[in-house]
């Protein structure tokens, strides 16, 4: 009678329960799986999404909201201020400190005052004015924080698009390599190849490899990049719908780049901003001159107290009727000297007034260099597109007839190598080059001001 194998010994109840645990936990799994699905979302819905949930923009929110609250607080600064105070105090007297008489005493006061600004040299009006510029200045600014959300989102999401199509390239030639390899080996065998173009082959073919996995990792790197700009975590299964290119590109193609540069000042968010920033500025040098002034307020005050000394009336009666009082008056100050302080903030408000100016200048500047340049980008592009096309033309007849002289051994290897390597590179030119045109004209509406005008194009 043979012994029992270790396989045949009766499962101990400890491992049948971790038997049951994989089981449902095997169980569980696909189900997880099924629950996380995959979102196709095309251009226009990633645009929404980043809008809502693009960080840098609820940060720029934030502070249109912060100018907001400074906006009504000028305001309040014309509204009378109201006040009341209680004080209570209790008396001793030190000339009966050493006798046994009581000489303490209780007291309390009671008051309710005003003060309203009737002058103060127009520095509230100027503060007010100031704070509602600085408010348009901030709104300004969101919306151009929106406008470049809006441009890196499209093109980051172009550029995933690109890098899967840049995969398929690289997996079709690691493929047709493939099949290259078979003949070879097919003509090893038969004595027509040499091992050398064997084994030449088979390294290429590890060369493509590696190229699949570089434009896998470029594509992911893109995925992240897009989804931290839409405010997404970076696990967020999203599968990113690729525009119609075909239908796209001639629209982009037939831009009037004359009339865009034509427009380019009357549209850019950033420059309102600045001219607020300078209307600002001149309001600050006219708060500042205020200093020069006299003020002017009004004031007013009520108030009662008790005394516990006064033995002939009560608490109610000293409170309520004997001790009631009230006053009204106005306040008058002039300025004589103050250190030469309103002379300095006036000089600093200056000197702040012609900073924003000379920035204004300076956007403008840039921005017709921004302007120009993002036109030539794009005429390039044009043209890179067509030369791409015919490049690709020559390319892949060039590796046909190079791939059917050698099949009759009337070329080399290393050529049929160049010829595939020509191809390869032109076919990742030409994918690149649809994308590329889309990509500068969207520069084009960025930095013209009006992006939210080509977004329509995507849906």
């Amino acid at each position: 009678m043979h012994p029992k194998s270790h396989t045949d010994r009766p499962r101990s109840p400890r491992n049948r329960t971790y038997v049951l645990i994989g089981l449902i936990v095997l169980s569980i799994s696909p189900l997880r799986g099924q629950a996380e699905e995959i979102r196709s979302i095309t251009i226009g819905e990633a645009v929404r999404i980043a809008l809502q949930e693009n960080l840098d923009i609820k940060q720029f929110s934030n502070q249109v909201a912060t100018s907001e609250v400074s906006v009504k607080q000028a305001r309040a600064n014309f509204y009378p201020n109201l006040s009341a105070s209680v004080s209570g105090r209790k008396n001793f007297s030190l000339n009966n400190a050493l006798t046994f008489d009581d000489p303490s005493s209780e007291a309390l006061s009671t008051t309710i005052s005003s003060n309203l600004n009737l002058f103060d040299g127009f520095n509230n009006i100027a503060s007010l004015q100031k704070a509602k510029r600085d408010l348009a200045a901030d709104e300004a600014n969101f919306f151009r924080r929106r406008q470049l959300i809006m441009y890196e989102t499209i093109s980051q999401f172009l550029q995933v698009v690109l890098d899967r199509e840049l995969i398929g390239v690289e997996k079709e030639d690691m493929e047709s390599q493939q099949e290259q390899l078979r003949f070879i080996e097919e003509f090893y065998r038969a004595g027509n190849r040499s091992i050398a173009d064997v084994l030449q082959q088979k390294a290429d073919i590890a060369q493509s490899r590696l190229r699949v996995l570089n434009a896998e990792r470029n594509y992911e790197v893109s995925r992240l990049t897009v989804l931290k700009t839409m405010g997404q975590a970076p696990t967020t299964p999203v599968e990113f719908i690729a525009p119609a290119i075909e239908q796209l590109v001639p629209t982009f193609v037939n831009l009037d780049t004359v009339r865009i540069a034509d427009r380019a000042l009357t549209l850019r968010p950033d420059i309102e901003a600045q001219k607020m920033e300078i209307e600002a500025a001149r309001k600050q040098v006219q708060g500042a001159q205020s200093g020069y002034w006299p003020s002017v307020s009004l004031f007013a005050n009520a108030g009662s107290n008790y005394s516990s000394a006064d033995i002939a009336s009560d608490f109610s009666e000293q409170l309520f009727d004997n001790n009631l009082n009230a006053t009204v008056g106005l306040s008058l100050s002039i300025p004589l000297f103050d250190r030469l302080s309103t002379r300095n903030a006036v000089q600093q408000a200056d000197i702040q007034l012609s900073n924003q100016e000379l920035s204004l200048e300076n956007l403008k500047l840039e921005m017709n260099f921004e302007v120009q340049q993002a036109l030539l980008d794009f005429q390039t592009a044009v043209q890179q597109r067509a030369a791409a096309q015919a490049q690709l033309d020559y390319a892949q007849q060039a590796f046909e007839v190079s791939k059917a002289r050698y099949t009759v051994g009337a070329s080399t290897y290393a050529e049929l190598t160049q010829a595939r390597a020509h191809y390869v590179s032109a076919a990742n030119d030409r994918v690149g080059a649809d994308y590329g045109v889309l990509l500068r004209g969207m520069a084009i509406h960025y930095y013209l001001g009006d992006i939210d005008s080509a977004i329509s194009m995507f849906e």
